[in-house]
């Protein structure tokens, strides 16, 4: 039973690294619109897998918060 559970955290795991980018963007979109959520958390979330540049990070969330104001 816990290899199987250790299996499907792997695999939502490998699909959020691969996807935090638009993840962080729409987190940024849907927190700037009426809809209550904070993006600092994705923010933090995708600043600690040190996969991409802080800059790209920095963009991708201002964009999302910019169109969704």
């Amino acid at each position: 039973m816990l290899e199987s559970f250790d299996a499907a955290f792997e695999v939502i795991a490998l699909w959020f690294s691969d996807s935090a980018l638009w993840v962080l963007f729409i987190s940024g979109f849907l927190s700037a619109t009426l809809l209550p959520g904070g993006s600092e958390a994705g923010l933090i979330a995708t600043l600690s897998l040190n996969q991409f540049t802080v800059s790209t990070i920095i963009a991708v969330a201002t964009v999302g918060n910019t169109l969704g104001a």
